[in-house]
């Protein structure tokens, strides 16, 4: 059915909706345990290109997007903008070029092992008060940095050690 599908579709040189099926596709329920994976092929430009790399930025934590721009006439922009956002990769292709080489090598990268739920357990010492920055990623591929922050003050002055306090002798 698909084979016959794509058989009747005609390309008229139309702008492209790139929005829409990405908020339907992103609304979708994911897996437990896998990120999201989107493989992107274009051969023009959608006249709202901030507004997809912006709601691919906001699912970034969790989907990866894998763009080919194909000729000419795709958008840099949207191309190398949700590979950016999202870590993944923008491949272009040049007239005749071929796609499969390049489609084989993202699809690689999908395949390779992932970490996923992850979670940071800070240890502090009571006498410390610890503000912590949020955890940027919920899943890491092979060569993915995962980098966390926090300011550490030290807070013996308002919890005086119990050791130290004189008692009154009987």
């Amino acid at each position: 059915m698909a084979c016959e599908y794509i058989r009747k579709i005609r390309a008229d040189m139309g702008g492209t909706n790139i929005l829409a099926p990405l908020n339907w596709i992103l609304r979708q329920p994911m897996h437990a345990g896998h990120p999201r994976m989107l493989f992107l092929l274009t051969d023009g430009a959608v006249s709202n290109t901030g507004k997809v790399i912006e709601l691919v930025r906001s699912h970034a934590r969790y989907t990866r997007c894998y763009t080919f721009g194909i000729g000419q006439s795709a958008c840099r922009r949207l191309v190398t903008g949700l590979a950016t956002v999202s870590k993944g990769t923008a491949e272009f292709l040049a007239e005749g070029e071929r796609l499969q080489p390049k489609m084989i090598k993202s699809l690689k990268k999908t395949m390779a092992p992932v970490l996923s739920d992850i979670a940071i357990d800070w240890l502090f010492p009571e006498t410390k008060e610890v503000l912590l920055s949020p955890v940027g990623s919920t899943f890491l591929f092979p060569g993915d940095r995962l980098i966390g922050y926090s300011v550490v003050c030290d807070t013996t002055r308002y919890h005086p050690n119990p050791k130290s306090v004189s008692r009154p002798t009987p």
